[in-house]
């Protein structure tokens, strides 16, 4: 359970990344 925790969060981290990424590309 513990490494599919981590897994979301990191899916979640870089997901929030790519999107601030996005708003500076704009």
């Amino acid at each position: 359970e513990m490494k599919v925790n981590v897994i979301g969060l990191l899916a979640d981290a870089v997901r929030a990344i790519e999107e601030l990424h996005i708003v500076w590309m704009i």
